[in-house]
């Protein structure tokens, strides 16, 4: 879009200046042939605009327009190009990403109730995972494949299909057969629409999750998550999970996830005259033993202890 400086080098009709485009092309404005060759200086006098030569030919929310914008005090100010997706009118890297992701994205924007995204009870890591996916902006081998062609777009994991969102979240059967162990041994609503969640796209298929009870959502983005990280094995470590051991690998997430949630809900709405339940130190001349585990499923475990004493004096510790 060009600004105005003396308008001696912007035609008045066949430049875009003001507006949405160049006036020739907007509803309601007559060209006289006298006037067809004119300039925007031809309609400015001493700094000011004037439109009597002219007002006859354009409808009144143009003169609107014209009359609203600024003019230089400098007559010899050259018109010039102005960006008109930033404020200052002057092009920056950051507006233009902007213009063009709002572009790409425009029904993803307008479709998706990102709040709800937000407000699932789990990791923050796993709610950023599902916000960059429903924006299709996960580094999947389709996109990588866009800027690097020498990647191959096609899945790691089944090395059938390319690898988009919808593939790599729902479709590829490394991932299929994770929602099936879901469907068959934690969730079984007789109102699930399981036809939606089969037979959507992407865009779709995240704002019918969305729509769906609190727990289902829990479920899906610990699932997504699952998926993202046994994909990511597969392709950096050239490791495959099999599919038991990811459905054990979300079930003990979404297990503790759950538990972590009623804990949140639980402090949110405490019983007035009870308090949690706290670590308590052991009477004088006692010690206590806190233990604690963890396992991963490829059957690597361990465990450890602290012995205490009162006012938190650690006397020894265990690992195993």
């Amino acid at each position: 879009m060009i600004g105005i400086g003396n308008g001696d080098s912007t035609s008045l009709w066949y430049h875009h200046w003001i507006g949405n485009q160049p006036l020739y092309n907007t509803e309601g404005v007559r060209i006289s042939d006298s006037k067809a060759h004119w300039f925007v200086s031809h309609i400015i006098r001493n700094g000011s605009w004037y439109l009597n030569d002219i007002q006859h030919l354009i409808p009144p929310h143009i003169k609107s327009l014209i009359l609203s914008y600024p003019l230089s005090s400098n007559s010899k100010e050259q018109d010039f190009i102005r960006w008109i997706y930033s404020k200052n009118g002057c092009f920056n890297i950051k507006s233009a990403y902007h213009l063009q992701f709002n572009n790409e994205h425009a029904t993803t924007s307008n479709n998706i109730a990102w709040q709800k995204i937000w407000r699932i009870m789990s990791p923050y890591k796993y709610k950023m995972l599902l916000w960059n996916s429903a924006h299709q902006i996960l580094p999947v081998a389709v996109n990588l494949n866009r800027f690097l062609p020498q990647i191959s777009p096609t899945c790691s994991r089944c090395h059938l299909h390319a690898e988009d969102h919808i593939h790599l979240f729902r479709d590829c059967p490394k991932s299929s057969i994770l929602w099936s162990y879901i469907f068959q041994r934690l969730w079984s609503a007789s109102k699930f629409n399981f036809n939606s969640f089969y037979n959507s796209d992407w865009t779709e298929s995240i704002i019918f999750n969305l729509n769906n009870s609190m727990k289902w959502k829990n479920i899906f983005i610990t699932a997504v998550w699952q998926i993202w990280l046994s994909r990511n094995r597969a392709v950096f470590y050239l490791k495959m999970k099999s599919a038991l051991s990811l459905y054990n690998a979300f079930y003990v997430d979404w297990s503790f996830a759950n538990i972590c949630s009623q804990g949140k809900e639980l402090g949110a709405n405490q019983v007035p005259g009870l308090t949690k339940k706290t670590w308590f130190p052991p009477k004088e001349g006692v010690m206590k033993l806190n233990v604690d585990g963890a396992w991963k499923s490829d059957a690597v475990s361990g465990g450890g202890g602290v012995f205490q004493k009162i006012h938190w004096f650690l006397v020894c510790g265990i690992l195993q």
